[in-house]
């Protein structure tokens, strides 16, 4: 829920002692004028999981193995100013002479490239750190959720929530 953009600092969390008590409670909480949006924690399961789960599986089979292989070593820092000059110089190219929308951008993406490869390698690393690291994790997070499992209210949670968001 952490990640939900619904859940904000104008939204409230009630716990219930049951789930029947939850759902009541979000029942009467929808009906208040300033609350965009009740739910209980039943709303995170997909009500149709098995086509949901299915069409997850697929792109797993497709997916899957891209992310099974090892990684390799990280680039040195050699490498690293090779491959920005590189795609510098690609982009560059790609944009040729035109002064489309596209272009212009890529020319300002190749100059921002050969600045960083002209950079010092600390800078480079920042930018790895910037760049890289989060890419990392959304990749991981992708990963995860191709190995998605049914879900039921037994086997999500030891307690239940039911949830609002508030709308000022």
């Amino acid at each position: 829920m952490s990640n939900d953009p619904a859940i904000d600092a104008n939204s409230a969390q009630v716990l219930a002692r049951s789930h029947d008590d939850a759902k009541a409670i979000a029942s009467k909480l929808a009906e208040v004028p300033e609350v965009a949006e009740a739910r209980t924690f039943e709303s995170f399961i997909p009500s149709d999981q098995s086509r949901k789960l299915t069409l997850i599986r697929h792109a797993e089979r497709s997916l899957g193995p891209a992310f099974d292989t090892a990684p390799e070593a990280a680039p040195t820092d050699e490498e690293n100013i090779g491959a920005l000059r590189n795609a510098a110089e690609a982009l560059d190219a790609a944009a040729g002479k035109s002064s489309a929308q596209g272009a212009r951008a890529a020319r300002r993406l190749a100059g921002d490239l050969s600045q960083l490869a002209n950079a010092t390698e600390s800078d480079r690393v920042r930018a790895t750190n910037a760049f890289i690291i989060p890419l990392e994790m959304d990749l991981d997070s992708l990963r995860q959720s191709l190995r998605a499992k049914p879900v039921d209210m037994l086997s999500c949670s030891g307690f239940h929530c039911a949830e609002l968001a508030m709308c000022y």
